[in-house]
């Protein structure tokens, strides 16, 4: 009584995180009983089920919210990934096409993108897949997976977004990249007596 549904949500989230998924599938599954236009909660819901194999369970409910909440990269990705696992690679690469299409560096769209590309010889176009993920997410299990498929990283695979002007060249633009000239300009050229 008087949770939040955001809170029953992060109340499944630690319980998944801790190892324990019947428990959250079920807190979870209550409270989208109670609460069924929360998309929040309905979308963690399916993502419970397709990572405990209940795919043919989250695809309805996938299906519900992506009519209500259209372009939604996460929800487009969580079908994907569901008809991935059900082993439909052409409903799962157009699930996973439309994330991208949304967010081109979405990490689980390009990683599963990518098993799917390797499967069918693209070996290149699945190097490429990786790397997207890895500039969203990096893990050291895609670094290996990258060696495994003949890629290799290098210093321009990763993003840094970093606020403020975008460097054009040298070392003065880097400085205000990381918004540390104001003190480099603080730096007195003598040190104070005292």
């Amino acid at each position: 009584a008087g949770n939040t549904s955001n809170t029953i949500n992060n109340i499944a989230t630690n319980l998944w995180a801790s190892g324990q998924p019947e428990q959250a599938i079920y807190v979870l599954g209550k409270e989208c009983i109670a609460n069924p236009n929360d998309g929040n909660n309905l979308n963690n819901f399916a993502a419970f089920l397709t990572m405990a194999g209940g795919e043919h369970a989250a695809i309805p409910i996938l299906q519900y919210i992506e009519n209500k909440f259209q372009g939604n990269s996460t929800i487009m990705n969580n079908l994907g990934q569901a008809w991935y696992a059900l082993g439909d690679m052409n409903k799962a690469k157009q699930y996973l096409d439309r994330a991208l299409g949304e967010d081109e560096y979405h990490s689980e769209a390009n990683q599963t993108k990518c098993w799917i590309l390797k499967s069918e010889g693209r070996d290149k176009e699945a190097i490429e897949a990786l790397k997207r993920s890895i500039q969203a997410v990096y893990t050291t299990e895609k670094d290996h997976l990258l060696d495994k498929l003949g890629g290799k990283l290098t210093f321009r695979d990763f993003r840094f977004p970093y606020p403020g002007k975008p460097v054009t060249s040298g070392q003065t633009g880097a400085i205000e990249q990381l918004g540390i000239d104001k003190f480099i300009r603080a730096i007195p050229d003598y040190p104070f007596e005292g």
